[in-house]
């Protein structure tokens, strides 16, 4: 029947003569196929929780800063006193989620910052391939259950799981999003108080764990809108805005929340109260040129079709039409197609509003971070199988022409020569998409390449898109561009947190020296002097350092602003005494700088490699002459 969901084809048994020939393997995949799925999901994330705590393990020191650096302050301030501080003073966790450093709080209060640090990346792991278990049962409202396993796998050895290496969010808000998919999908099926209330508490837990994931709650009520919208259409029904209402009634606990809640939003934002909540990201509330922001939108949805490898991209669009066309009768199809939809739309367009409002006056361009829209492509990738267990159907030749050529063909609009950058891992730290592109021109010195590249494998992926009937190779392409951008990040996250940690405290010193040398009372103030050339280096002395060393509690600047918007004191020099900006005399327990920045004070310890110099002080602090 038109319409009607084509049933996916099940593997057959294997006959009694091949299995015979096969022996042990056709056995062992016999008795693997008929094990409960919760045996499945168990060794699934056990064997994600395994890869991440080897990968995890070749990060030994944090550099994406300053978010490693505001997590692990805002874990160890909560810990000590139940309060949100960075270097002593009060700092707003809301933009960056207070959930993850409540998480991890009660680590720092029982461990060392070092084996804290350990320890977080271990827990990160188990975090980040819990998402499986929700990416399961969302998948199972298409896909079989092979598919839904697939899908598993596939949502936790995306490649951003990189993330689960640093002492960052992302771990925590990736599975909280999952679930709140899978609540999402669950008002949808059957609308009841009691499942709207906890899809609403999904998205509250998102956004304390990720404060752009707030856009989930706009995301959820444009999907509910869409949907009832086409069951109005389906079902013969006078299409009107009362009839439309009279349906969208039965969801009222969601639409009373987004009511209170888009009130509450504009009271914050005519008070100035969104300014504080925003804390280190209030300069994402400064106005933007609208031609930049579609522009940055339009670059998020393009490097999100590349760090999916083409295929997913094109293979949602396909079954997005069918699911509002030929296969409309499929309710849960176009459920999950509308929520992909509107998820990565807000996620896209909040990732460019905030990005345009900070870098619109860099030098540089926008970048583009495909760590705030990784979260939809277990959503691609979904879509993506149901494609390929339906028999990879292709309606109309022209429109799977277009989709192929359009989705092959959009990475070219990127602008390589800004976003493949030399910094970091050839491009910025959240761009894991662009990995493998930015170490190819690291390697080559040269964009040709890298457009070589873009080309050719576009042009492959377009060809299989219009001419494989095999689902098991497009399976692989797909699987394999995971491998080689997970690849990519790990050796490019493993060689820079090797190099940051001998640029920050050197390879022959222990990562906890400071507290070492002061003990478990001393109070330490990083003095950074700015006279530091490259000045980045200075910055990883100080911030490397503070981050393995809870004895530095503050820190100081001679002159010349710090890289980051976190809290630092400017001191005053007359002579050669240090004052405070209130003009009182600076005083310290104990003063760490780099050498050239000599002190009248007693040296108590001293990294050789970095040359950062521990000096006691006894009363002001002062600067040595000559």
């Amino acid at each position: 029947m038109l319409g009607e969901r084509p049933q996916p084809a099940s593997v057959p048994p294997l006959p009694s003569a091949a299995e015979s020939a096969l022996g042990g393997p056709a056995r062992v995949w016999a008795a693997a196929s008929r094990l409960p799925v919760a045996v499945w999901l168990l060794g699934l994330v056990a064997a994600s929780t395994t890869v991440r705590f080897a990968v995890a393990s070749q990060s030994v020191a944090p550099w994406i800063f300053p978010d490693e650096l505001v997590y692990s302050h805002l874990a160890r301030s909560f810990a000590a006193t139940g309060h949100f501080a960075v270097r002593e003073e009060p700092f707003s966790a809301w933009s960056f989620g207070p959930l993850y450093p409540i998480l991890i709080a009660p680590i720092y209060r029982l461990a060392t910052p070092t084996t804290a640090y350990s320890l977080i990346k271990a827990l990160n792991g188990v975090l980040f391939s819990l998402a499986a278990v929700p990416a399961y049962f969302l998948a199972r409202r298409v896909l079989t259950r092979r598919g839904a396993l697939l899908l598993a796998a596939g949502a936790v050895f995306v490649p951003s799981a990189i993330y689960s290496s640093k002492i960052m969010t992302e771990s925590l808000a990736y599975p909280l999003f999952m679930v709140a998919m899978v609540a999402f999908v669950r008002v949808l099926e059957a609308p009841t108080a009691k499942r709207e209330l906890a899809a609403l508490a999904a998205i509250a837990l998102c956004a304390l764990a990720r404060g752009q994931l707030i856009v989930l709650f706009p995301a959820f009520l444009l999907t509910l809108l869409v949907v009832s919208i086409l069951d109005q259409r389906d079902e013969g029904q006078t299409a009107g805005i009362p009839q439309l209402l009279r349906r969208l009634a039965a969801y009222r606990v969601t639409l009373l929340t987004e009511v209170v809640t888009a009130a509450g939003v504009a009271v914050a934002s005519t008070t100035g109260l969104s300014d504080e909540l925003a804390g280190g990201h209030g300069e994402a509330f400064a106005g933007v040129n609208l031609s930049a922001l579609a522009e940055s939108f339009l670059h998020h949805l393009v490097e999100l079709d590349l760090y999916l490898g083409f295929l997913p991209f094109a293979a949602t669009a396909l079954v997005s039409t069918l699911a509002f066309g030929r296969w409309r009768r499929d309710r849960s199809l176009r459920i999950m197609c509308t929520l992909t939809i509107s998820v990565t739309v807000l996620l896209a367009a909040a990732a460019a509003r905030y990005l345009v409002a900070v870098y619109s006056s860099s030098d540089s361009g926008v970048p583009v971070f495909d760590r705030y829209d990784f979260y939809a492509a277990p959503l691609f990738l979904i879509l993506f199988l149901v494609w390929l267990e339906r028999g990879l159907a292709r309606p109309s030749r022209k429109v799977v022409l277009w989709l192929g050529v359009a989705t092959t063909a959009l990475p070219l609009l990127l602008p390589y020569g800004d976003l493949l950058n030399d910094g970091e891992w050839g491009t910025k730290s959240s761009t894991v998409g662009l990995v493998t592109l930015g170490l190819l021109r690291a390697m080559t010195g040269s964009l040709l390449a890298v457009y070589g590249v873009v080309v050719v494998g576009g042009a492959y992926l377009a060809y299989l898109f219009l001419r494989s009937k095999r689902p098991r190779e497009l399976l692989i392409v797909v699987a394999l561009n995971f491998f080689v951008l997970n690849l990519s990040a790990q050796a490019g996250n493993s060689v820079i947190s090797q190099r940051v940690l001998a640029l920050g405290i050197g390879p022959s010193s222990s990562q906890s020296w400071i507290d070492t040398a002061v003990g478990t009372h001393g109070r330490v103030a990083a003095l950074w002097s700015g006279n530091t050339k490259p000045s980045w280096k200075g910055w990883y002395r100080i911030g490397e350092n503070e981050f393995f060393n809870s004895s530095i509690s503050r820190v100081y600047r001679l002159r010349g602003p710090m890289q980051y918007a976190l809290p630092v004191t400017h001191l005053n020099v007359r002579g050669r005494d240090l004052y405070l900006p209130d003009g009182k005399p600076f005083f310290a327990q104990y003063v760490l700088t780099n050498r050239k920045t000599r002190l009248e004070a007693t040296p108590v310890a001293a990294d050789a490699a970095t040359h950062m110099v521990l000096y006691r002080v006894e009363g002001p602090v002062r600067l040595k002459s000559g």
